[in-house]
């Protein structure tokens, strides 16, 4: 039409060229933004056993992923990493069952059971029936999916202990079990590992193994945070790292 303006063969190139350029500007920038957020300081609370099955693995692969990235892991009681979680002195908590407060959210990260341990049997070792005075040991505030505790899943199996050894971690409760001093109530996870060495072995009642108490481990943080890059980032490396589907 008259007057209508229009691109030169020449013009329409430079049009052309100016958008991919552009367009790998803004890719760069958001790149550089990525990596300006996977690195700093991660604060993370959680508690020793969960920090001996989970920690150790996904701290070398983040290391290995995201050099800059510094994770401040803290091991306390499940109290005190929530206190500090709703207090902003702590970004992530990895918890078992998590509270469900406003503003809060948690994401799956395994399922687990409990389960009744002893220590390995060798030839020459004592006979069962002379074990029947030992102890249980297990963390007494521990519960399952159904907030039961694990006393009450023990009675309800007709387990009588006179004697207990009330732990506030199940890694100490694994370490008395371990030296013979008792039974013992563990994670499946974190019997794994001396299971498989033959440094323990599960306990029967009446030929049968004794199970209960499914419970979910679950990653907690404030709602806003849910798309921060390095909050994603080690929720991945967790999932990577105990083999679960995102």
């Amino acid at each position: 039409r008259q007057g209508e303006l229009s691109l030169t063969p020449a013009g329409r190139r430079l049009y052309k060229f100016s958008q991919e350029l552009f367009a790998k500007i803004e890719d760069l920038e958001q790149s550089l933004a990525h990596l300006d957020e996977l690195s700093g300081v991660l604060r993370i609370g959680t508690y020793e056993s969960l920090g001996e099955v989970i920690w150790p693995d996904v701290l070398t692969n983040l290391k290995a992923r995201f050099p800059q990235l510094l994770v401040h892991l803290e091991t306390e009681g499940r109290q005190q990493i929530w206190s500090r979680l709703k207090a902003g002195a702590l970004e992530v908590i990895v918890d078992a069952e998590p509270v469900q407060l406003p503003s809060f959210t948690s994401e799956v990260l395994y399922k687990d059971e409990f389960q009744i341990y002893q220590v390995a049997r060798t030839k020459g070792s004592m006979s069962r029936a002379s074990e029947t005075a030992l102890p249980f040991a297990y963390v007494e505030s521990a519960t399952d999916r159904k907030q039961v505790s694990i006393r009450d899943h023990l009675v309800s199996r007709g387990i009588e202990h006179q004697l207990i050894y009330s732990v506030q971690s199940f890694t100490f409760a694994r370490s008395l079990i371990l030296k013979g001093l008792c039974y013992g109530v563990l994670p499946t996870r974190l019997a794994g590992p001396e299971l498989l060495a033959k440094r323990l072995e599960v306990f029967k009642k009446d030929g049968k193994p004794v199970k209960f108490g499914e419970h979910r481990i679950c990653a907690t943080y404030a709602e806003h945070a849910h798309e921060n890059p390095r909050i994603r980032a080690v929720i991945k490396a967790m999932k990577d790292c105990l083999h679960v589907e995102s």
